[in-house]
Parts: C-alpha cells; structure tokens; sequence
C-alpha cells in the first residue's frame, strides 16, 4: 500500500492562540518541511500548507494578517519566489484572513460557494456558531451565551467581536466579519488542477462539512492531503 500523509487541522472552533498560548514543545510560529516541495506552517494550533517550485509558491490558508505578514518574510528569505496561489480551504474567518498579504503576486481560489457566502450575508457555519439567540446579527450576547460544550463563537473571543467591531456599534456585521478577507479571483465546482513550475495540485470540494465551500487540496508527486476542520485529526501517515 502506497503512504499517504495527511496534514489536517480540525480543532475546529477553538479559540486562535497568542504566541504565549501556544501548545507546550510547539513554536508559537514554525515552519517545518513535510515531504518533496511541501511545507507546512503553524500559527498556534493552527495551520497552513505550502508547496514551493521554480516560478512561485502555491500556498493553502493565510489564516490571519499578522501570520501572514510574518509568512511573506519567511518565504521570501528561505525561497526568493512569490506566492502564486492562494488556495482557500474554507471561508471562516479564522482560516481565510490574511490574503491581502500575497495580493500583488497571488491568484485567489476557492470553491464557488465562497463567494456566495461573501454577498453580504453572513457566512454559512455549522450548528449555532454565529447568531446563538437568533436575533440576526452576531452581537456580544452570542459570545457571552454561558455553556459548557460552546464556549464561544468559532474562534472568537469577546475581545475579537470587541476587535472586529469596528464602528463600535456592539454588532459584528458580514462585512466586517469579512474584512480582511480577500474574494478568490477563480472557483471551481467539483474538482480542479492548479500547475506552477511544474508541480501539479488537485482541489477537490468534500461536499458538506463543517463549511459548504470546503476545499481538500491533494499534492500527487508527495501523496500529502490538507484538509481543514473536518475530519482527520492532526499529521498521519499510513
């Protein structure tokens, strides 16, 4: 049987961690070689994939500006080429911020239910995770909401809606939920390949999961999978 690694991150919907916050014998932000021309890179315990070639860098989920701007600095020391593509792998904020960064070299991509969860609405999310009292917009109570099992909106923290909140009107409306979020310049449906310098990467949309505009990425030449926030727990390979 041919190994298959898989590089997944599906502690979905626990609050982003500060550098201090990071797990223990972790880098708060690290990049580590995974295999062939693939990298990965931390920000806590969150994730994004990279794969390097001669005519730029295909790269999978900015995750946030200040993660992002430290990427670009590291890309740029260590590979002196571009990002290229920046493939999305869901539209939640706390994965998909950050593009802007690459924006004067990159092609964004994504599955096509992006967009449509980017018209002004807010975004699709699974169960309860945006408007908890069902009252149309994400305010402070649905922060607030005391409960075991949710102790806060999907990766947000009072101090976040308090961040987000930008006119200070105590609601999170979509656009500034989505704010730093750059649109994906091309979608695809079911399936698509993106080739750069010779490396080939298959997207391919799971269908309904924890976002409905999940994007898997494949790399065949590594046989490495990144998904996010779905399914497989952490690094495997088998």
């Amino acid at each position: 049987m041919r190994s298959i690694a898989i590089v997944s991150l599906v502690l979905a919907c626990a609050t982003p961690l500060t550098d201090a916050e990071a797990q223990p014998g972790r880098a708060a932000r690290e990049i580590v070689h995974v295999a062939g021309d693939v990298y990965r890179a931390n920000n806590g315990n969150w994730w994004a994939i990279f794969a390097v070639t001669p005519e730029g860098i295909i790269l999978g989920d900015p995750l946030n500006v200040p993660f992002a701007t430290w990427l670009k600095s590291e890309l740029d020391q260590r590979f002196d080429v571009p990002v290229r593509y920046v493939v999305y792998s869901h539209s939640h904020f706390d994965h998909a911020e950050g593009g802007e960064v690459f924006a004067d070299t990159a092609v964004f991509v994504a599955h096509e239910n992006m967009l449509r969860n980017m018209d002004g609405r807010y975004p699709q999310m699974p169960g309860d995770m945006v408007d908890r009292d069902n009252n149309g917009v994400i305010d402070l109570d649905d922060i607030m909401i005391p409960t075991n099992a949710k102790p806060g909106i999907c990766g947000m923290s009072a101090g976040f809606h308090r961040g987000a909140d930008v006119d200070g009107d105590g609601v999170v409306t979509p656009a500034e939920l989505q704010r730093n979020i750059v649109p994906p310049d091309i979608v695809y449906s079911d399936r698509m390949q993106i080739e750069l310098g010779g490396k080939r990467i298959e997207l391919i949309h799971p269908g309904l999961n924890h976002a409905d505009d999940a994007t898997v990425i494949y790399f065949p030449d590594e046989r490495i999978v990144f998904a996010r926030d779905g399914g497989v727990r952490s690094f495997a390979r088998f």
